[in-house]
């Protein structure tokens, strides 16, 4: 498959930086009271969710990587148009606190997906190489999504102190259907990730004992077998310290069940295929 260059790349970030930064804001409307005007600038962000939410399933359920791009940079499109419109919000009754902390939620989500995701892409083309490059895509991943939560508790915030300063009662815990979704798919992929990254650590292992066997090199083949034991053990290990999700003990199964048998493939198994 063909990928885009690093210049076009380039050129379209630049595209998107250009459109973001000067774009003129639209005139705002007046508001009846501050409810209304907290249900205008959370409007903008149940679009970005869903939005959010459709990338997030995409590129989590392994579609075509191309299409998953594309996905991407029409969020970018879709955001840079929300930051637009929030910018061009005028203050309620001369308060701008809310207006600020959405247009930086805004921001921070418009610098993640355009600079950090594009890191991200570049990383996932060669995660699966090494254990090493597979920790550091996971890490970035997470340190990304990280940024969001914070930036998301940071707004949560600003809206309680807006609703206190002026008069307007918050129902604790009412959250959109998309809002959920997102939380709940923030929580199950962290999960997965740990798991997952216990088990490639091994995965990988087993690939380098296999390309010793191919290619005849028996003193290649005693050090990986050696060190795919190690690591397989060192994983049922860890593995037996992790909490089910949830009372779902599913994918922990699933990797114990592939670590034991690394493990014999390291023990009885492989000394068959040293003989």
């Amino acid at each position: 498959m063909q990928t885009q260059s690093p210049f076009f790349r380039f050129l379209i970030a630049a595209l998107f930086t250009v459109a973001f930064l000067f774009t003129p804001p639209i005139q705002a409307q007046d508001f009846p009271h501050a409810g209304a005007y907290m249900d205008h600038l959370g409007s903008e962000n149940a679009e970005f969710s869903q939005d959010l939410w459709q990338y997030i399933k995409a590129s989590s359920h392994g579609k075509n990587a191309r299409k998953v791009e594309n996905k991407r940079m029409d969020l970018i499109k879709t955001i840079a148009s929300i930051v637009n419109r929030v910018k061009g919000t005028k203050p309620y009754e001369g308060d701008a606190t809310l207006r600020d902390a959405y247009t930086t939620y805004f921001t921070l989500n418009y610098n993640v997906l355009r600079e950090e995701y594009s890191k991200i892409v570049d990383m996932e083309a060669i995660a699966e190489e090494s254990y090493d490059l597979m920790e550091a895509y996971l890490t970035t991943k997470e340190e990304a999504s990280k940024k969001v939560r914070e930036a998301g508790q940071a707004l949560r915030e600003a809206e309680k102190v807006f609703a206190e300063t002026h008069n307007i009662e918050l129902i604790e815990g009412e959250q959109s259907q998309t809002s959920q979704n997102l939380k709940l798919a923030d929580e199950v992929i962290s999960y997965y990730n740990d798991i997952y990254l216990i088990f490639f650590k091994s995965y990988k292992q087993e690939a380098y004992l296999l390309d010793a066997l191919n290619s005849g090199d028996v003193n290649a083949m005693l050090q990986n077998k050696n060190a795919l034991g190690k690591t397989a053990k060192e994983g049922q290990d860890l593995l037996a310290e992790m909490a089910p999700y949830k009372d779902d003990v599913s994918v922990i199964v699933a990797a114990k069940e592939m670590l034991s048998f690394f493990e014999e493939e390291a023990g009885d198994k492989g000394k068959i295929l040293l003989a």
